[in-house]
């Protein structure tokens, strides 16, 4: 508020001592009653401040006391006290003091210190110079630690003998496959045409309705074996196409039961084309669970379409989405898919709604579904090789051919080495690798193989490891990397190398040129997986899972949750690429979902597989981030919806509100699923701790305005519960197990935020739009620690402001905030 003309003040001010006139006698008089070692309310005790005494508090600290004087918030209007010190002569006195400890500390280390790669920046790093595709994956280098929710953060990335070890291991295999392929082991792989009815009469096969087989060394393949006496019948004027189709799947999978492509495994890495015709039908017999002797003898047509997913399976059970498919009824569906398989890797095909019954099959399943049992029947696989590499041309130039000679060799490793640091060599790394390399050439005589060893050591240096930095302005070659690791999450091009070669220092117009044509870049989708997963924690999406007693129908459902999170991944890409005004975090008017999340979200008119923008009417509860299917997902404790959770998670994420954690040994507020009392009811009795009332005021009005959405973000009138309420509901859930829950109270989503009432989410959306500064400045903080591995200091804030004024004008639009961050002096310098 006050922060501009503070900034200036501090500057005129002559006095060199610290005598803390203003700041002591202000916190005694109007913090220590609550802020003591016997309250601690916030969890902070300020009775022991000495700011004499840098050891006795941090800049943190302090700047949250500003922020929280500074906005109005504390002292409460109830406690302010008349004779108290002016709080402009507060503020002015702590602000100085807070910048010149920020000043001290920046000028000897800098902003941020010389950090490590993360994972993913590795991992994408090595795609890039290897020419892997972006589903390889590097299982031995072990995952990074989190600091703060970020992956960046350069005082948690440390390095590790076991992080070398990985590293020097990963390399080795990569450049000696790299050598193989030179050798001429790339050849294609067969064409392979696989009829998975004859595939599968070889093995053990329990011929169950679901296929399922739980006696080990047994396969499942998730079919009915007996085919060949299939007898079809006509219904609703349809003839099954029966030279076709040789077997029918009648389970969806849910990731425990695969129903794979038998005996096809990926041989080697490589683009594959994959092509078979499915159909609908329904199996219509009654003998659904009698062992091995049964058999389908009456199968018609499919009543609905069906939704199937293509996956990969490794060996580590890690699932990849290669395709989804509609395969519609009443008609032959011929599908073709062309994707990357990593070696090893199986080919999967979901139906994702059919039933998934549990071995054995309750029979009463079957009789629920008088028209049939639905499933997918399928022909043969045919599957094909297309190609092996993305780039040959790299994987050909990383190593020497056995024609290459030693002049030859030198000048392509320094150039591969100088491709690996990102930077020019320096005179002593070119004189340590030129030697490293010819002593192996010496001792072995074989330049492909020497030449491996040097790029080995090179890949575990600390050249190639670390994104270098020095205090001041960033020159052209530390700029790249900054720029590159921070829109792509990976190393600069050739583009951006030219252009570092060009200038020792990069202008503000090249900067903002190359984010332009970097976000709308491929690459720019790992700046949204990373960026997102960071900011708004959506890899934790399925680290719950709900109550399948009080919602059985989300049971099975990991399609729902992969479309749940490509969703969000996509809405943040189209407003950034797209430019939008930043409100639209809050209060979008349009929802970029498939099938499967319009059915869930109750949209009309989307009948496809693909994602699409949909325009929502104004009486929509969709729309910005707050209710999409992910977020309300993560925000839930996988019992029931928690206010608590979504409070903190909204203030965090998207209104810049830190949240202190709780004092040890509260008891938790957690929602009763009897039905004997409201959350409401819960948290009000919470609120009578005073140690908890301080916070909650805060955590629990935006939580309150989600409680309209259960725990997969569906709209909600009622709470559900197993013991008490009304209009009892009870069924078979997809698995074929019997429940019965309760409508229980009805669900509250209104309460009071900046001092304005709500009824519900739409109008707790108009409240938060208002301030869109508020969501701006929360997100340039997010943007600021993601592209440099720290957070906005108090000595940044004047900076951060004048990027806020820049982007004002047009409501703060996300890609120009992106543009001036990248050329503001946070980003231009250390």
């Amino acid at each position: 508020m006050r922060l501009s003309i503070f900034i200036f003040l501090i500057f005129q001010l002559c006095s060199t001592a610290q005598e803390f006139k203003a700041i002591i006698p202000f916190i005694k008089d109007n913090c220590i009653d609550c802020h003591d070692a016997e309250m601690m309310e916030g969890n902070l005790n300020l009775e022991n401040l000495d700011l004499h005494d840098p050891s006795k508090y941090n800049n943190q600290l302090l700047a949250k006391i500003y922020d929280q004087v500074d906005s109005g918030k504390m002292p409460p209007p109830k406690k302010k006290k008349k004779k108290v010190l002016n709080p402009d002569r507060f503020l002015l006195e702590l602000s100085q003091h807070i910048l010149t400890q920020d000043k001290s500390r920046r000028s000897e280390y800098g902003r941020v210190e010389t950090r490590r790669l993360n994972k993913s920046e590795i991992e994408n790093t090595l795609k890039d110079y290897f020419g892997k595709h972006e589903s390889i994956t590097f299982p031995a280098i072990p995952n990074d630690p989190e600091f703060k929710g970020y992956s960046k953060s350069a005082e948690a990335l440390g390095l590790s003998p076991l992080l070398i070890k990985s590293l020097l291991s990963t390399a080795s295999k990569l450049l000696n496959d790299t050598a193989n392929w030179q050798r001429g082991s790339g050849k294609k792989v067969a064409t392979q045409k696989i009829s998975i009815a004859q595939a599968t009469q070889q093995k053990k096969i329990v011929p169950l309705i679901n296929g399922i087989s739980l006696i080990k060394g047994w396969t499942a393949p998730l079919i009915d074996q007996q085919v060949a006496k299939i007898k079809y019948e006509n219904r609703n004027k349809y003839t099954l196409p029966k030279k076709e189709y040789d077997v029918a799947v009648f389970r969806a999978n849910c990731r425990l039961y695969n129903a794979t492509v038998p005996t096809f495994k990926a041989k080697k890495s490589g683009t594959y084309k994959l092509s078979f015709k499915a159909y609908n039908v329904l199996r219509t017999d009654n003998n659904y669970n009698k062992g091995s002797s049964g058999l389908i003898k009456k199968v018609a047509p499919g009543l609905k379409d069906e939704t199937v997913t293509i996956l990969t399976q490794d060996k580590n059970d890690n699932y990849r989405l290669l395709k989804t498919v509609k395969v519609y009824k009443g008609k032959t569906n011929t599908v073709t898919a062309e994707f990357w398989l990593n070696r090893g890797e199986q080919i999967i095909f979901n139906c994702v709604n059919l039933p998934i019954p549990e071995n054995p099959v309750p029979l009463v399943l079957a009789k629920t579904m008088k028209e049939g049992f639905p499933g997918v029947a399928f022909g043969s696989f045919e599957i094909s090789w297309a190609s092996q590499s993305q780039n040959p041309a790299d994987k050909i130039s990383i190593l020497p051919t056995d024609e290459t000679n030693a002049t030859e060799a030198e000048t392509q490793l320094l150039h591969n080495l100088g491709r690996l640091f990102r930077r020019p060599l320096k005179i002593e790394e070119n004189s340590f690798y030129l030697n490293f390399f010819k002593t192996h050439f010496t001792r072995t005589k074989d330049i492909r193989m020497a030449a491996i060893s040097t790029l080995e050591t090179a890949l575990s240096s600390p050249a190639f490891l670390f994104l270098e930095t020095t205090k001041g302005k960033l020159n052209s070659w530390q700029m790249i990397n900054r720029l590159s690791y921070f829109l792509w999450n990976s190393p600069p091009d050739h583009e951006l190398f030219e252009l570092a070669q060009k200038h020792k220092y990069l202008s503000k117009e090249i900067l903002a040129q190359q984010a332009e044509r970097m976000i709308a870049d491929k690459k720019f989708d790992r700046f949204i997986t990373e960026f997102s997963n960071n900011w708004l924690e959506l890899d934790k999406v399925s680290d719950t899972i709900p109550d399948f007693r009080l919602y059985p129908e989300y049971r099975g459902r990991e399609y729902l949750i992969d479309s749940a999170v490509t969703e969000t991944q996509l809405f943040l890409k189209h407003l950034i690429q797209n430019n939008l005004p930043v409100a639209n975090l809050v209060t979008a008017d349009f929802a970029i979902v498939n099938e499967e999340l319009a059915k869930h979200y109750g949209i009309q008119g989307v009948h496809a597989v693909d994602f699409q923008i949909v325009d929502l009417p104004k009486t929509s509860l969709r729309g910005g981030l707050l209710t999409q299917a992910a977020i309300l997902k993560l925000t839930a404790d996988g019992t029931t919806t928690s206010p608590i959770l979504r409070g903190v998670w909204i203030n965090e994420k998207i209104l810049g509100v830190h949240i202190s954690p709780p004092p040890p040994n509260l008891p938790s507020a957690e929602s009763d699923i009897r039905g004997l009392s409201t959350i409401k009811d819960i948290l009000s009795a919470h609120m009578e701790n005073k140690s908890c009332r301080s916070c909650h005021k805060t955590i629990d009005p935006p939580g309150f305005a989600l409680e309209s959405f259960d725990v997969m973000g569906a709209f909600r009138e009622n709470y559900r519960s197993l013991e008490k309420g009304s209009n009892k509901t009870s069924g078979m859930a997809r698995n074929g197990k019997l429940f019965t829950y309760y409508q229980s109270y009805a669900v509250d989503s209104s309460s009071i935020v900046s001092e304005q009432t709500f009824t519900n989410i739409n109008e707790f959306k108009q409240i938060v739009s208002k301030d869109p500064k508020k969501i701006a400045k929360n997100i340039l903080n997010e943007l600021v620690y993601f592209s440099s591995g720290k957070p906005l200091e108090f000595i940044d804030l004047s900076t951060a402001e004048q990027i806020l004024k820049y982007t004002k004008q047009d409501g703060y639009r996300l890609k120009s905030l992106i543009k001036e961050l990248i050329t503001s002096k946070l980003f231009m310098e250390n």
